[in-house]
């Protein structure tokens, strides 16, 4: 497996509130990112990704089966999510801070993903581009139940407002789900890989992290 970062602060924050995390050891890759409208994004989003590595560490001997990956990729966001709280509750500075966060896992040749928010995981293969997550936001739930399409002049509002986010929730809900077999990355998915890698770095627009 090859695996390749790039992140960039955007044209609107003043600093970068993404985070990312590899472990190559236990196949983990991590994204989350800070919420922009909140305190101390970049704090979350960093406690986000390494409480829920260090969990899911403390498990690795323990990830055999397809149940005990997805029960303990779920366990690792609510643990990040109540480090997030705790930390905000002792400091008011980081009071509401909170993150989106997105987990792929790749353990005996099968991929799995769990996630919260909006932040998104996509799969790069021989047949394009798949989005594999289901934005956590007002604008998807409203789409998903036919009540609103891209067109609608309140999508763009709608769809920077979270139903659920790491460490800012009351309760979350993490979404799990299982791909088989991954193999890595297919010469169709590089040659999509480099245009974007090349598009950014020729336009250096807004890029958000991609791992492959």
């Amino acid at each position: 497996m090859k695996i390749g970062c790039v992140t960039n602060k955007g044209l609107v924050r003043s600093n970068n509130e993404d985070s990312f995390l590899i472990d190559e050891a236990l196949g983990l890759l991590a994204v989350a990112d800070g919420l922009g409208a909140h305190r101390a994004g970049e704090v979350a989003s960093k406690m986000a990704v390494e409480s829920a590595a260090e969990h899911l560490r403390s498990k690795a001997g323990q990830l055999e089966s397809r149940e005990a990956i997805c029960r303990a990729l779920v366990e690792a966001i609510l643990t990040a999510h109540e480090c997030i709280k705790e930390a905000a509750e002792k400091d008011e500075k980081l009071w509401g801070m909170g993150s989106t966060l997105v987990l792929a896992l790749v353990r005996s040749g099968n991929l799995y993903v769990c996630h919260v928010g909006d932040s998104r995981a996509y799969l790069i293969d021989r047949q394009g581009i798949r989005q594999l997550t289901e934005d956590h936001s007002v604008a998807a739930q409203l789409v998903k139940a036919g009540m609103l399409t891209s067109k609608d002049p309140n999508f763009r509002k709608l769809r920077c407002q979270l139903t659920q986010a790491v460490g800012t929730s009351l309760e979350i809900f993490p979404e799990d789900l299982r791909l088989w077999p991954f193999s890595g990355r297919s010469p169709r998915a590089g040659n999509i890989l480099d245009k974007i890698f090349n598009t950014y770095f020729s336009l250096n627009k807004n890029f958000y992290t991609f791992l492959i």
